[in-house]
């Protein structure tokens, strides 16, 4: 019974925004196009800035979707890091936050491994509560 109890309690102390970070790292760690295009928005587009893959400019789904793809063929994530001190954290009025994340990856076609610092802006969305990712912005 005891072992019950303080499983749900750390089950009902996740909230949703923490789910999402960790379909978010997930996503990253498995290199699945599929699971990571679920953290976007199904109908808006989203701005995307990822000079190293020659984005810069809001894209709708399937645009978006085939990013997403290319991505999961070019590389291999190797580690992805939320940074613990950069946790915004959103306050019951506000809808959105802004979070780092420091992402390492092979590029498949030269071997070579590339790090990333990955900015997300990670919105409720007001129809059913859910956080998605609205915008993603590399460092570089």
């Amino acid at each position: 019974m005891c072992c019950t109890v303080l499983l749900v309690a750390i089950v009902s102390a996740e909230g949703p925004l923490d789910r999402r970070l960790a379909a978010i790292r997930v996503a990253f760690l498995k290199n699945d196009a599929s699971l990571l295009a679920e953290q976007f928005p199904a109908r808006d587009k989203v701005y995307l800035a990822l000079p190293d893959f020659g984005v810069r400019s809001f894209l709708g789904p399937g645009p978006l979707r085939a990013l997403l793809e290319r991505l999961a063929a070019e590389t291999s994530t190797t580690a992805f890091v939320f940074d613990a001190t950069d946790q915004g954290r959103p306050t019951q009025a506000s809808d959105s936050v802004w979070i780092k994340a420091r992402w390492t990856y092979r590029d498949l076609s030269t071997g070579s491994v590339r790090l990333d610092e990955l900015h997300f802006s990670i919105r409720r969305n007001p129809e059913d509560g859910e956080w998605r990712i609205a915008e993603l912005r590399a460092s570089r």
